[in-house]
């Protein structure tokens, strides 16, 4: 049996003609290789998890919502003002309510702490007095061992001669020329406060002129954009920062006591 001439370079070994495949390299390629992979992966993960990590920084976008609404009431007229007005208290209320709410909360009551700190306050009436006798004389009256009273020493005194009775005389001539000459004079009349505004309902005209007057001094006072957005990152700061020894176990301390 014979073959044609296409059958001449054949392989008698049945061996395959794709190029070998380099199962048998260098294990130092191999290792290069998925070192190479590993370092893909990590670097992925580790980008993808600064990605997720860093939150955008919101104070910015807080100032330029209630900036723009502010705006947006400074230039309304007087038949829009009102509901413009609404519109800036929805958006404070959105942007900074919760804030809000946790500063008003504590406003009065730090005025209060700080007053008494530093010693001022209400002072109750009679507070500061002594102690009155329930007869109506001094501390010392009746007490043991004190002078009688002019009256007493009068009427022992005549007893023994008519001294006594002439000095409790002479004290009484001096009492009366003093109330005489100069007695007391009247106490000056206390101005009264004054009346504060009183508060009740508004017209058309005198509520479009308040909230004409609010919007401008919100608006005057938000616009500073540096100050504003400043206070926002410290706030933000403040309440995001734990403290020193935030992971000492605190509570178990706490309850240890109470046994």
């Amino acid at each position: 049996m014979s073959y044609g001439a296409d059958f001449a370079t054949a392989d008698p070994g049945n061996a395959p003609l794709d190029p070998t495949i380099m199962i048998g390299a260098d294990p130092f390629f191999w290792g290069a290789i998925l070192l190479g992979l590993l370092a893909a992966l990590f670097l992925g993960w580790y980008l993808g998890a600064q990605s997720h990590g860093r939150r955008p920084d919101a104070a910015h976008a807080i100032w330029k919502a209630i900036h723009d609404a502010a705006r947006s009431a400074m230039g309304a007229d007087d038949n829009a003002l009102k509901g413009k007005a609404e519109a800036l208290r929805k958006v404070i209320d959105e942007r900074l309510g919760k804030t809000l709410k946790l500063a008003g909360g504590l406003s009065g009551r730090i005025k209060k702490l700080d007053d008494a700190i530093a010693g001022k306050g209400p002072v109750q009436p009679g507070g500061g007095g002594g102690h009155t006798s329930p007869h109506g004389g001094g501390a010392h009256a009746g007490a043991p061992g004190s002078e009688p009273a002019q009256g007493e020493a009068g009427h022992g005194g005549t007893g023994g001669g008519g001294g006594g009775g002439g000095g409790a005389a002479a004290a009484a001539a001096a009492s009366v020329t003093v109330v005489t000459i100069g007695g007391p004079t009247a106490p000056p009349t206390p101005t009264p406060p004054p009346t504060p505004p009183t508060v009740g309902d508004l017209n058309h005209r005198e509520q479009t002129d308040a909230l004409r007057l609010a919007v401008a001094a919100f608006n005057q006072h938000w616009r500073d954009e540096t100050a504003r957005v400043g206070e926002l990152r410290a706030a933000h700061a403040e309440l995001s920062n734990p403290g020193p020894g935030h992971g000492s176990s605190g509570h178990g301390k706490a309850s240890g006591h109470g046994h």
